[in-house]
């Protein structure tokens, strides 16, 4: 199964790794909400803002630059997915209907067939591995300016498109 795309696995391995996948998934936010200390955070953008800042002060550890250029690294796509997927926890918490899913079809927003997403009935999709390289290219390109927080402002956009 790892040595195909996750367009080219069957049903049987789609459904394999979102179990996996199932599996993991707390222990990864957990992770990522300790190290930013985020567990006791009064509010969900309380929470995704300490996070965000986490990520920040991060960057430099996450990715590679050359110019204006960045490459994100493996570190930086594990870090970015456990960011994307409080965000997605969070989504599925708060948007009625909402859910985690394996998508069946390739759509127009270059999400990979058969990798979890959180999908309700519109034909967008959460994608946790697309939104986490997404977030830390926006995060990045605060650098010289006021920082926001850029996982809230991902979530209420994601509010508005499920």
């Amino acid at each position: 199964m790892h040595s195909k795309r996750p367009s080219e696995w069957t049903t049987r391995e789609a459904s394999e790794h979102f179990e996996w996948f199932r599996e993991i998934k707390d222990a990864r936010i957990n992770k990522i909400t300790l190290f930013s200390d985020a567990s006791n955070a009064g509010s969900l953008e309380t929470k995704l803002g300490l996070i965000t800042e986490t990520v920040r002060r991060s960057l430099g550890n996450l990715a590679t630059y050359t110019g204006d250029v960045q490459a994100v690294n493996g570190l930086g796509l594990i870090v970015g997915f456990d960011a994307a997927l409080v965000v997605g926890d969070a989504l599925v918490s708060n948007v009625d209907g909402a859910s985690w899913k394996i998508m069946r079809t390739r759509i127009a927003t270059l999400i990979s067939r058969n990798l979890p997403v959180v999908q309700r009935h519109s034909p967008f999709a959460f994608e946790p591995f697309l939104e986490g390289r997404l977030a830390l290219s926006l995060i990045n390109r605060e650098a010289n300016a006021q920082p926001t927080n850029v996982l809230h402002s991902v979530y209420l956009n994601w509010c508005q498109k499920l």
